[in-house]
């Protein structure tokens, strides 16, 4: 017992590019980070001088912070965490080069920006300024996915530190079980689940969990009690991390009558505290992990992120990230057509390197405008918005990288043969190519033969035959399923455009499909809809007078619950929060295809928000699909919601933005979905994710079991 320690690591997390503040040298922008920091470098250098133990662990971000701002208009500040951590007083960790979303991260991206993080030919990662960093990651918001772990292991990352945080800026306490007061205080393995790999989890902590705990003092006494009782039979490890910009490091200005309240000095305080007890050192992450094993293992299977309630809510919720990340969406899709076309057997070389280098050339490349892109700052976790300064940039990046990547595939096209369909007596009405990009470059293949809808505008050169004697052939000559709808008509009733609904196999080649006039007309496919029913052989939706859905069924099993989908919103009206929800949904059309393939019911609904006089609507269109031996509904939805009044300033603390907002909002469902799909006794309700990593993985709806509180938790 007598060489039991307690060791208490203060962590500054670097980032003067903010979601919430913009980009001048004043409080508006990252003007508060010099000024806060440099105040946090004193506090520690005057302790030093004293005699007295002053440590710090710093985690920085790389291209924004240490390469483009620091220098420029913060050199002494970045000169003195230099002289700190290579004078071996402090330590430096792996933050992210780009603030990096690692759930949106491809294994190409994910390499580069690790690589760039320790060494750069700009010499911003953490190995080019300090020299020696420990080999451990503090993520961007705490961001993690299944498959990094292998990706970090490769170039010699040993631990991830991930928020155990009482509150709820926390990212894995609600999805693993409670920990023991000595797995709280000690790193612990983390398990792959995509291999045999592993890497140490260090559990990591905020100034509220200091609240939480009352005072440092307390925590340290509690912590030094476990100790003694034997809960925790070697050291401790206390990992306070937070913003180096946060104001309680330097302490709150306050008269100094009040300096014996706790969590009014800041990092004085800490100071005080390690010099006060004997058994309480300040330490760095690397000493400890070199000198303490793990005592425990955990397997976290959801994506994490730190902020509100855990995860991606705040990131998700924001209508401007969905229109980010559209662009972001359709720049990586023509990106990776490109590559594929371009990749093939005996494609023109010339081409193929222009096409190289505007996807991945060093300089203004499709690649490199989405590194940027990627970083969470330009989605920001702050609510109700981010700042317009830090939007201009990120959408500027999409921009340029869906620009670079259409350009790219439009050059793709060009050389590009097709894969030639089977020899047809008839002449071909229509036809066109689907890419099939079985994987993402630089990562693992995807298995073939996943069956999915294709939906393909056609215009024909001129009308031949009505729609029910229309054939779809594939490359090897046999026939396909397909539909059509929408689609116009000659006087004659010829058809001449439309959509076609195609029912497409992915496998690992391009497939060449053609259109030709089929002299017998096709089988039904036996699709019906409805007002009261839309369904085929395997999966059947039902709609009540009202027009809700009221079942959905397949295989003898019920999925509704009540009504399954339903539009809605909260509204704050006199200080009282009024959820709207239509009473009818009206059937706007229905119909199935001329092949009896695919069916369609359409639907509107809305609602009416009254508001000092005025009415604000709320409208939605539904569409519900389904097509022939699927055992699925296709879901298409349009909704939207009025602009009301905005009358509230920003009412964020440390934001500076100057937008006003409504506040009376609370939530929107644009398309609510309300499954009977429950936990059944001894079992949980399993959830499928892939992410950009060609990871497929899944996590189980097991929170109660870790707290019954969180039994059921909506999120």
């Amino acid at each position: 017992m007598s060489g039991q320690k307690i060791y208490l690591i203060c962590g500054f997390h670097v980032n003067f590019y903010h979601s919430w503040r913009g980009d001048r040298n004043d409080r508006t922008g990252f003007g508060i980070d010099s000024k806060i920091v440099q105040s946090v470098l004193r506090i520690l250098d005057e302790a030093n001088e004293k005699g007295k133990q002053a440590r710090g662990t710093w985690d920085c971000d790389n291209f924004w912070s240490l390469e483009k701002i620091m220098p420029r208009f913060a050199p002494e500040v970045l000169d003195a965490i230099v002289r700190r951590v290579r004078s071996g007083v402090d330590e430096a960790i792996l933050g992210n080069w780009n603030n990096g979303d690692l759930g949106a991260t491809t294994v190409e991206e994910f390499r580069e920006g690790l690589r760039r993080t320790i060494s750069n030919p700009q010499g911003s990662g953490v190995k080019d300024l300090f020299g020696a960093y420990s080999p451990i990651v503090r993520t961007q918001e705490t961001m993690f996915t299944q498959g990094s772990i292998e990706l970090y292991r490769e170039q010699g990352v040993e631990a991830i530190a991930l928020y155990y945080s009482a509150v709820p800026f926390d990212s894995i306490r609600n999805f693993v079980p409670k920990l023991t007061p000595a797995q709280m205080y000690n790193p612990l393995w983390l398990k792959s689940t995509e291999s045999d790999s592993d890497m140490l989890m260090i559990p990591m902590y905020n100034q509220g969990d200091i609240v939480a705990k009352q005072s440092m003092r307390r925590w340290v006494e509690q912590v030094r009690k476990q100790q003694l009782s034997g809960e925790i039979p070697g050291n401790a490890l206390i990992y306070i991390n937070m913003d180096a910009d946060g104001e309680i490091w330097t302490g709150i200005p306050l008269p100094k009558i009040f300096n014996r309240l706790p969590n009014v000095r800041g990092l004085p305080e800490f100071i005080d505290l390690v010099d006060e007890f004997e058994f309480l050192e300040f330490g760095t992450l690397g000493e400890y992990i070199k000198n303490n094993p793990p005592v425990g293992e955990v397997t976290v299977r959801q994506d994490l992120a730190d902020g509100s309630y855990t995860g991606f809510s705040s990131w998700a919720e924001k209508e401007v990230n969905q229109r980010l990340w559209r662009l972001s969406e359709r720049a990586r899709w023509k990106e990776r057509a490109a590559d594929f076309i371009s990749g093939a057997e005996g494609f023109d070389p010339a081409t193929r390197a222009g096409i190289e280098s505007l996807l991945y050339g060093a300089q203004d490349s499709c690649f490199e405008n989405k590194l940027r892109l990627v970083s969470t700052t330009h989605f920001g976790m702050n609510s109700p918005a981010v700042h317009e300064e830090r939007l201009q940039v990120g959408f500027h990046l999409a921009r340029n990288s869906l620009e670079l990547s259409a350009k790219a595939l439009s050059s793709a096209l060009d050389k590009w043969t097709p894969p030639a369909a089977a020899a047809e007596q008839q002449i071909s009405l229509f036809s066109f190519s689907a890419i099939n990009q079985p994987k993402y470059r630089g990562a693992g293949q995807v298995a073939s033969g996943l069956r999915t809808i294709l939906r393909v505008p056609f215009e024909l050169a001129a009308s031949v035959c009505k729609p029910e004697k229309l054939s779809l052939k594939n490359g090897a000559g046999e026939p396909v399923p397909f539909d059509l709808l929408d689609y116009k008509c000659d006087a004659q009733g010829r058809v001449e455009s439309g959509t076609l609904y195609v029912l497409h196999t992915a496998g690992g080649a391009s497939e060449n499909y053609c259109l030709i006039e089929n002299q017998e007309p096709a089988p039904f496919g036996g699709v019906a809809a409805s007002e009261k029913e839309l369904g085929n052989d395997l999966i059947r939706i039902k709609f009540d007078s009202l027009g809700r859905i009221e079942s959905l069924a397949t295989a003898g099993e019920e999925y509704a619950d009540k009504q399954l989908v339903t539009l809605g919103a909260t509204y704050k009206i006199d200080r009282h929060r009024k959820k709207f929800t239509p009473r009818v949904y009206h059937i706007e059309s229905f119909g199935a295809g001329p092949l009896g393939n695919i069916g369609r019911v359409t639907q509107r609904a809305k609602i009416v928000i009254y508001l000092k006089g005025k009415n604000y609507t709320v409208e939605a269109e539904y569409s519900f699909l389904v097509f022939a031996g699927l055992p699925y509904v296709f879901f298409d939805g349009g909704v939207t919601f009025p602009l009301t009044p905005s009358e509230s300033p920003d009412i964020s603390v440390s934001s500076r933005m100057a937008q006003s907002f409504d506040m009376n909002w609370f939530e929107v469902m644009p398309a609510e979905l309300r499954p009977a799909v429950n936990n059944l006794p001894g079992k949980f309700v399993r959830i499928w994710k892939h992410n950009y990593q060609n990871a497929t993985n899944y996590y189980e709806y097991d929170y109660g079991c870790h707290d019954p509180r969180n039994k059921d938790a909506d999120s």
